[in-house]
Order: structure tokens, then C-alpha cells, then sequence
């Protein structure tokens, strides 16, 4: 899955990020560690993706 996270489809990706967070509680801490979770637009689909779960 995480292969995934290069497309250039927005909604994809957002998919992608949505998925593996949900996937267990490491999902998460995964994805934050993704060289690219600093970098636009994954670190706007991480806060967006965290603010959810916590709902």
C-alpha cells in the first residue's frame, strides 16, 4: 500500500493515507515516519486523517 503514497491522484492517495491509518494503531505512527509525511500534501492528509480517528 504504501507504494501507493507516490501517485499524483490526490484522492488516491487520501484513500491510501486513510487506509493504513485505520489499519491498526501503528498506522498512524507509519505514516509519520514516511520521508515525505513533512512534505505537502501528505502532512495536510496526516492532520486530516488524525483529526478523524480522534472523532
Amino acid at each position: 500500500m504504501q507504494s501507493y503514497l507516490t501517485t499524483e491522484d490526490f484522492e488516491m492517495k487520501l484513500s491510501v493515507v486513510r487506509a493504513i491509518a485505520n489499519v491498526s494503531e501503528a498506522g498512524v505512527e507509519l505514516l509519520m515516519n514516511d520521508a515525505k509525511s513533512d512534505s505537502y500534501p501528505l502532512n495536510e492528509m496526516l492532520t486530516q486523517i488524525k483529526s478523524e480517528i480522534k472523532v
